[in-house]
């Protein structure tokens, strides 16, 4: 579908991606065509290409100048969508949608802390580029034992130095059952594929030697490299073409470790401490697992679901004032965290699959929350990045809800109905195609979104009468032509840090 429904998590994958562009809603640059005009909002070229590219779901069922123009409305709708929600109050009368609104919004602004931070800070120069040139031509095959345990970690590396293969060890620990440690085969390694405190220990490891444990935020590491190989010959000219991808590269690596570097600088002076005895409380109420279900067992992902809090909330008034965080600038009582979690939407809340998982889970909820204090402090929720992220947000929020509203109530016409019902029943002689039914539409689900999203837009131009919506026609057929229909356009996914 042309359009992108609400479900799966390629909604919220692009959806992350659109936050992420802050573009819509700005003017484009000087010299820019115009594609969409929706009121006073412009919509440049670069900027139409950058949606349509990182779109997974398109193209759609419609190509040439037609897909591109129903394209165009999609992203006028989420607009109009969005001043329609304001309208109506949703977002103070729908607490799913203000939560999710309110944090996308924190994390803009912890984004916008990160950049101004770490971010910018980041260069590379033209030797570390041909360096990690060279390193990317090169894969290592590794084995690793690993043990959360650092005297355990000791005593396997004392072992190898007084004489025990690598690999007799490799043996043993691999056989135990749920021991204290874990061997784990690696496979094939290339540069910027692991942690880099990993990384940074492979290199210098040579062939058929392991090394001392390593420690990353996991536990501890001892590695093994079997063997490493070229895999490419090194030329100028294939490094100057690459120069720029080894280039984005190498900064998403430096601003890792960067950002690593900055929180521990940031957050040691606040000495933070987390009371033992509060959060014992907290995970019992919680009734949370010591270790994470493996995935082959099929056990379901607990989510930390407002049922679960309001439990929370119910036994923790016996003791609210109990301090659960203390630190040299704020501290938290159970009540302050019960409130914290009541502002997140559930899948920002800690996780509740392990003890340890929930544990990493409250250490992110007061990380952000000192880095949100000081990006506050610095005014950065005041910066035209941060209201152009959570204005693209609304906008997503917005058509999603008004999309499922409207495809919940959305009826089929009757003779599409029974071609489905033939159709799914799997008879050779098909019934006559109805001429709604677009290519690609397989299921009555398809046909059912992307007809709810046109009678949307249809409602959404009623609405706004006076909201003109201005689509440059000969510029969208030129853009058609420059589009290879057949072949997907691929979207990427980019990592922060923070």
């Amino acid at each position: 579908s042309s359009c992108l429904f609400p479900t799966g998590s390629r909604w919220f994958i692009l959806l992350l991606l659109l936050v992420a562009l802050l573009t819509c809603g700005k003017q484009p640059q000087s010299g820019q065509e115009i594609v969409l005009r929706i009121g006073d909002t412009q919509i440049g070229l670069e900027t139409f290409r950058t949606y349509y590219e990182l779109d997974p779901a398109f193209p759609g069922y419609r190509k040439g100048l037609s897909g591109l123009k129903e394209y165009a409305e999609q992203i006028a709708d989420r607009e109009l969508a969005r001043r329609l929600a304001e309208k109506e109050g949703l977002f103070n009368l729908n607490l799913d949608l203000k939560r999710r609104l309110e944090s996308a919004r924190r994390e803009a602004i912890i984004r916008a802390f990160y950049r101004q931070a770490v971010a910018n800070q980041i260069s590379a120069t033209e030797e570390e580029l041909r360096e990690v040139y060279h390193l990317s031509h090169f894969k290592w095959r590794v084995q690793q034992i690993f043990t959360r345990d650092s005297s355990l970690a000791a005593s396997l590396y004392r072992e190898l130095r007084e004489g025990r293969s690598f690999q007799e060890l490799f043996a043993t620990v691999q056989t135990t059952q749920n021991g204290p440690a874990a061997a784990v085969d690696l496979g094939e390694v290339r540069w910027g594929e692991l942690d880099p405190s990993l990384e940074s220990a492979l290199l210098q490891l040579p062939v058929r030697r392991f090394s001392p444990p390593v420690k990353s935020r996991w536990g501890y590491h001892i590695l093994f490299v079997n063997r490493k190989e070229s895999v490419a010959f090194l030329t100028e000219d294939d490094f100057q073409t690459r120069k720029t991808s080894l280039l984005k590269k190498l900064r998403r690596r430096k601003e890792k470790i960067a950002a690593g570097q900055y929180l521990k600088n940031f957050l040691d002076p606040y000495r933070i401490r987390v009371k033992a005895a509060a959060f014992q409380k907290v995970a019992q109420i919680l009734d949370l697992p010591l270790e994470q279900p493996l995935p082959h067992l099929g056990t379901r992902e607990r989510k930390f679901s407002d049922r679960e809090l309001q439990h929370l909330s119910r036994v923790l008034r016996e003791s609210p004032d109990q301090l659960f965080m203390t630190s040299t600038r704020d501290q938290w009582t159970l009540r302050d965290l019960v409130k914290e979690l009541e502002e997140l939407p559930p899948e920002k809340r800690p996780p509740l699959s392990s003890l340890s998982a929930f544990r990493e889970g409250i250490g992110i909820l007061i990380r952000n929350h000192f880095l949100l204090q000081e990006a506050l402090r610095r005014g950065l929720d005041k910066t035209s990045a941060v209201d152009s992220v959570t204005t693209d947000y609304a906008r997503d929020l917005a058509y999603r809800h008004y999309l499922q509203e409207t495809y919940a109530h959305f009826q089929l016409p009757a003779e599409v109905a029974e071609y489905y019902q033939v159709r799914e029943k799997g008879t050779i002689a098909l019934p006559e195609v109805p001429s709604t039914v677009l290519p690609g539409m397989a299921t009555r689900e398809s046909y059912q979104l992307y007809y709810a999203a046109r009678q949307l837009h249809r409602r959404l131009c009623e609405a706004f009468p006076e909201v003109p919506i201005w689509i440059n026609e000969p510029l969208l057929a030129k853009e058609a032509r420059r589009i290879n229909w057949n072949q997907p356009i691929r979207m990427f996914v980019t990592e922060w840090p923070f």
